[in-house]
């Protein structure tokens, strides 16, 4: 089966094309192809609370090409999912109208819990995990999911109100870290041994500039001195240095402080960077639908 995913993120806008298809009890998911456009819709977003005309011009256009690439790979189910701008929008609900009622894709604006589940479903589907417990981080542009996977089940997650691009405009306030620590506290059992995975496209970024494989795990410490070289670099020597666009180059810092931030409330030393994605678990989801 041949479906389609566009993620319309905070930050960017990616369309992902999959042949997917079940092998005995497991579903084998082939990404065949993806494309990304940089939108910042949350910078837009989280300073006036609106979607501006341009953004949704901008976007309008990403999406007719978007679509014509998924016809192009003769996608059968296409699903667009949006996420954290798009929820805090004031005028979510009509440009998602507008952009379906002029290019004939249907948005689907998704609950932070909804979006948790989908990435949870996504790695418990496509990843190995080395435990029967498992953690999932998945820091954006506007929003951070943690989901578990607690003795075999599936256990409580929470969407934090905080992201990368969240950050670069309203600042990471001790209210959200309070309230990190409280739920991490609250819903993070300390006796179990966890498999702890991160997601986004910042820390698989952050994983290559380190200069692993999807297999390896990232050490802690190793986020830390990261951190620690490249708060004070320019943007523009971020670019140079790690030859990042600038769209990168700004939010890595955010990034690293959100996983920094909630590893704290979990006992591990590492964190494992698979090459999943919200739109892996939403092909997963349509395939098993």
């Amino acid at each position: 089966m041949r479906l389609g995913a566009i993620d319309i993120g905070s930050n960017a806008v990616r369309l992902h094309v999959y042949d997917i298809a079940r092998n005995d009890s497991k579903i084998m998911l082939d990404c065949l192809f993806s494309h990304r456009f940089p939108s910042r819709l949350g910078q837009d977003v989280f300073n006036t609370g609106n979607i501006s005309e341009e953004k949704t011009s901008n976007l309008r256009a990403a999406i007719e090409t978007l679509h014509f690439m998924a016809a192009e790979w003769q996608v059968e189910t296409l699903r667009s999912v949006a996420t954290s701008a798009f929820r805090d929008a004031e005028n979510g609900r009509d440009v998602a109208l507008h952009i379906e009622e002029t290019t004939s894709v249907k948005i689907d604006i998704i609950t932070g819990e909804e979006e948790a589940g989908l990435i949870r479903a996504g790695i418990l589907t496509l990843a190995k995990t080395q435990t029967d417990s498992c953690i999932m981080i998945d820091v954006g542009g506007g929003s951070t999911e943690v989901s578990t996977f607690l003795n075999g089940e599936n256990g409580p997650s929470y969407s934090f109100n905080v992201g990368t691009v969240r950050i670069l405009a309203q600042g990471f306030t001790n209210t959200i870290r309070e309230e990190m620590a409280e739920w991490m506290e609250n819903n993070i059992p300390k006796d179990l041994n966890y498999t702890v995975f991160a997601t986004g496209g910042n820390i698989r970024r952050i994983h290559k500039i380190l200069g692993h494989s999807e297999v390896d795990p990232l050490q802690i410490p190793e986020l830390q001195d990261l951190r620690s070289e490249m708060v004070n670099m320019t943007i523009e020597e971020r670019m140079s240095r790690f030859d990042l666009n600038s769209d990168r180059a700004d939010v890595l810092v955010p990034a690293v402080d959100l996983f920094l931030e909630l590893v704290k409330g979990i006992p591990c030393e590492e964190l494992y960077v698979p090459e999943i994605t919200l739109s892996d678990g939403v092909a997963c989801d349509l395939f098993l639908r």
